[in-house]
């Protein structure tokens, strides 16, 4: 039976629990504000995000704090029933039994000191796999994916990562990316701030943050603990007022973007949700060969029918109206990629019943539908 995929986490720095016996007490996390500028899309493709209780209480704590953004944001997203945490802490016994299991497993493959190399030398790869490792627990007692966003580990060392297969998240990066074309929840950090201002931050960032950096990802020293956060902030309480233009751009942006994300979360219930969670993501997630071929040819399919599905009536049934008549249609869905032509007869598609070309065109000609709707702009009829 396939098993219906409509929820993402949010991962942050969930590898340092294994450098740790209690994988399950309160630990020192943040999520990575990198996914606003890069897309943003796990907010709205997914009908629930989640991220831990770890990682909530830290991003808040900082805006409270030092006025940084992504706890305003984390608010904003539980207020309207977006996002939901995990606290760890409080799982299920089947579900602690399997973090023990997934942490030995885990840690027989990548030990703690090549964890603890990894912080150190911002090799992502290795810390994506160790997270992948102890998180598979979680994922699977919420049902869920991982959302693949950035690491922040690549904002302070290099990236060690190596080229490798197309994952998961690139295809669903696929699907987003003519929306985000459109529309950046936020620009990149900077984006219309002065120089002279980034200079200072960075001067902090690389004179008070960087040397704070290693331990504070791994929990160790004065950052362990579920508040380990603490001590890092008291260090950059006198300083916050370097990261205030960039997180007043930030905001700004947040702020002017938030209602496209919830018409976004509308659009995708309607035409794009029931599809990408009930076939795509469950097919593609057990790495289904042909699924990965067919999606791309959907998302394709989709965008060149996506100008003409205004002119088209659900059920494909009754999907001659307009000025289309059997010729113009058969054209145009040529013309779309969709491969009706030795199907549609007569004055309309009525003989394709249950057929697989039917099929096919449902789930296109509802993702031309989202297409359509999330790139029209606000406001437009």
């Amino acid at each position: 039976m396939v098993t219906r995929l409509s929820s993402v986490f949010l991962s942050g720095w969930e590898y340092n629990r294994l450098l740790h016996e209690d994988v399950t007490a309160p630990r020192n996390s943040a999520l990575p504000a990198a996914i606003l500028w890069a897309g943003g899309h796990q907010l709205w493709m997914f009908e629930t995000v989640y991220c831990s209780a770890d990682s909530f209480l830290n991003e808040v704590a900082a805006t409270d704090q030092l006025g940084w953004v992504m706890g305003e944001i984390l608010r904003d997203l539980v207020k309207e029933g977006v996002l939901r945490t995990v606290d760890w802490s409080v799982l299920g016994p089947e579900t602690i039994d399997a973090l023990k299991i997934a942490r030995s497993a885990t840690l027989s493959v990548i030990p703690e000191d090549r964890i603890r190399a990894a912080i150190r030398l911002g090799d992502a790869a290795t810390l994506e796999l160790a997270k992948a490792g102890i998180l598979e627990p979680i994922l699977a007692s919420i049902d869920c994916v991982e959302s693949g966003g950035p690491n922040s580990i690549n904002n302070w060392f290099l990236d060690g990562s190596q080229s490798k297969p197309k994952s998961l998240h690139e295809y669903l990066a696929d699907l987003a990316r003519p929306v985000i074309g459109s529309l950046a929840i936020c620009r990149s950090p900077g984006a219309s701030v002065s120089k002279a201002d980034l200079d200072r931050q960075q001067q902090v960032q690389q004179a008070i943050e960087k040397p704070m950096i290693a331990d504070l990802l791994a929990g160790d020293g004065h950052y362990a603990g579920p508040e380990g956060y603490e001590p890092y902030f008291r260090n950059l309480a006198p300083h916050k007022d370097a990261y205030e233009p960039v997180n007043a751009q930030l905001r700004h942006d947040w702020r002017g973007h938030r209602a496209d994300v919830l018409r976004l979360r509308d659009a995708a219930s309607r035409h794009l949700w029931p599809e990408l969670h009930q076939t795509w993501l469950p097919l593609l997630r057990r790495g289904d060969g042909a699924a990965h071929k067919e999606f791309e040819r959907w998302i394709k399919s989709a965008l060149r029918l996506a100008p003409i599905i205004r002119y088209l009536n659900a059920p494909p049934t009754k999907i001659i109206v307009g000025s289309f008549g059997p010729p113009a249609l058969t054209a145009a869905l040529a013309w779309a990629g969709v491969p009706l032509a030795d199907a549609v007869v007569g004055g309309g598609l009525a003989a394709l019943g249950a057929t697989a070309a039917r099929q096919h065109f449902d789930g296109v000609s509802q993702l031309a539908l989202f297409y359509q709707e999330a790139l029209k702009a606000p406001g437009t009829p």
